[in-house]
């Protein structure tokens, strides 16, 4: 497979938070404010200083393996912030669990986050 022209010269991968709030709330031991800290790292004003910054892949959580419906909602979070990333010029990467081993959802990958 030929290799995408973009990773040519390396990236700058960068991002709030690779951990869905539903595993952070199941691990423990989390911030009071997880809740709020979990949409800041997919905000508009988070991903526009990543820009900034020089970094060219916003990397965010797809899918850790709880389950399509419980985790619904986050990855709807991580939709809409693959959106913002794209209005930005930078390219959304995912850390998922599983979607390289269940076809649906790496193929849910690539149409939420474009690549």
């Amino acid at each position: 497979m030929p290799r995408a022209h973009w990773l040519d010269n390396g990236i700058i991968d960068a991002g709030g938070n690779h951990e869905p709030y539903i595993f952070v709330v199941r691990r423990g031991a989390q911030r009071r404010d997880a809740y709020e800290q979990q949409q800041r790292n997919q905000s508009e004003a988070l991903i526009r200083r990543l820009r900034e910054q020089g970094v060219e892949v916003s990397h965010t959580h797809l899918y850790e393996g709880f389950g399509m419906s419980a985790e619904k909602s986050g990855m709807e979070d991580t939709k809409r912030a693959a959106e913002i990333a794209h209005c930005y010029g930078l390219k959304a990467g995912e850390a998922s669990e599983l979607s390289f081993v269940i076809p649906s959802i790496h193929t849910y990958a690539i149409a939420v986050l474009g690549y």
